[in-house]
């Protein structure tokens, strides 16, 4: 039979190798523990950076919908900025018309001036042939007589 001391040793022997199943057990525990509390983390990480995302894509829909609204706005001022240019090209038209006329007259009022001098002229001349001529005839009808 076994003695006190050999049962006393396997006992120790069993209680050791029960305690080393326990501590990797535990160990086991401890590192499943710590994946999971890492997977944790990293979902709450994940599920921040989805927030974020959220939030930025929700304003990011906001400026669009306000570029769209300016943009919109640029439109009508860029409209309503040709019709005043329009307007404005027309009446400046309209005033270089008036002074080109006004120009024109100007610089054709010496011509009528010596076209109505050389009319005069033409007229005395015409007249005063036409009555020399007159009295020649006149002059020659009394002195048949």
């Amino acid at each position: 039979m076994a003695t006190a001391s050999e049962l006393l040793n396997k006992d120790i022997e069993e209680l050791k190798k029960a305690n080393n199943i326990m501590t990797v057990s535990i160990n086991s525990h401890d590192t499943r523990l710590t994946l999971l509390e890492t997977a944790v983390k990293e979902q709450q990480a994940k599920s921040d950076a989805i927030q974020e995302m959220n939030v930025n894509v929700r304003l990011l829909a906001e400026n669009m919908s306000a570029m769209k609204t300016d943009m919109s706005d640029v439109k009508q001022d860029i409209k309503n900025v040709n019709i005043k240019t329009d307007q404005t090209r027309e009446h400046l038209d309209e005033k270089l018309s008036n002074m080109k006329t006004e120009i024109d007259n100007v610089r054709n009022e010496p011509s009528k001036q010596k076209a109505n001098s050389l009319d005069k002229i033409i007229w005395i001349i015409v007249g005063g042939g036409v009555t020399a001529i007159v009295s020649h005839i006149i002059g020659l009808i009394t002195s048949t007589k």
